[in-house]
């Protein structure tokens, strides 16, 4: 084990998974964790007691957490400031484009997803699509709009955590295990579940991000054209109702002055 993270550090990451939206922020803190159930919430507990324990604390937190976990304490804590640091950088790059469909769509692509060239709009899903971790089976999910808004931050995240949520490794590796070549089922089972916890379990993170930044993006420009509106309406008005006599006169003395 390394030499444990300090107290300033921890802080650091603390706060930058502060400044993610809820799901983002619990996808990054619980990355490479697989909790079981009396173990919820389990790394961000480490992080909140870590911060605040004194140096030889720390260290025993640390050697307690590698035990658990079997990984040092140092590495996680790496993963989860670049998740945090990738999650910011996503932000960010939201305000590049121009439609939603068309943001989600490059986030997916940056998290290793083969993105559909098609027209999402026409279609009304997004497909999807990548090699599973352990057998390279090529899995192909899909986000599906029909009947939605491809307009609303809501219908999306709707979309995927349906997606999420009803995408069951077991029954999936079943139906894979039908195909000619297959491995085992057992082997295509272990496959599915690994490649949940790695990225299928994500997706809902990464829209998360995309769909919070975007909400904030057209608030913002919501805001600005109120203002372009405002100021318009103000010059038509002064245009529109030309000065008094007494204004006028007013005006020019003023102006002698």
């Amino acid at each position: 084990m390394g030499f444990p993270a300090t107290e300033s550090s921890v802080s650091q990451i603390i706060e930058k998974l502060d400044s993610l939206p809820n799901s983002a922020r619990d996808a990054a803190v619980n990355n490479g964790i697989v909790l079981s159930d009396n173990l919820d919430g389990f790394g961000e507990s480490v992080l909140k007691l870590y911060s605040e324990s004194s140096a030889s604390a720390r260290e025993a937190i640390a050697e307690m957490f590698e035990l658990v976990c079997n990984e040092p304490f140092d590495n996680w804590l790496d993963r989860v400031e670049r998740i945090c640091d990738g999650f910011s950088k996503q932000r960010e790059c939201v305000r590049e484009f121009d439609s939603l469909p068309e943001a989600i769509a490059d986030a997916l692509d940056s998290e290793g997803w083969t993105v559909s060239d098609d027209d999402v709009r026409n279609l009304g899903y997004l497909e999807i699509e990548r090699e599973t971790d352990l057998t390279g089976y090529d899995l192909v999910l899909t986000i599906d709009l029909r009947g939605k808004d491809m307009d609303s931050t809501g219908d999306w995240m709707s979309a995927v955590r349906n997606l999420v949520y009803s995408w069951d490794p077991v029954e999936e590796a079943l139906i894979a295990a039908g195909c000619p070549d297959a491995p085992s089922v057992d082997r295509i089972i272990e496959d599915f579940k690994s490649t949940y916890e790695s990225s299928i379990s994500g997706i809902e993170a990464v829209c998360q991000i995309v769909t919070s930044a975007w909400d904030e993006k057209t608030a913002a420009e919501d805001v600005h054209s109120e203002s372009l509106d405002h100021i318009c309406e103000r010059a038509s008005s002064a245009i529109d109702d030309p000065m008094d006599d007494s204004r006028a006169v007013g005006r020019s003395e003023d102006i002698d002055k």
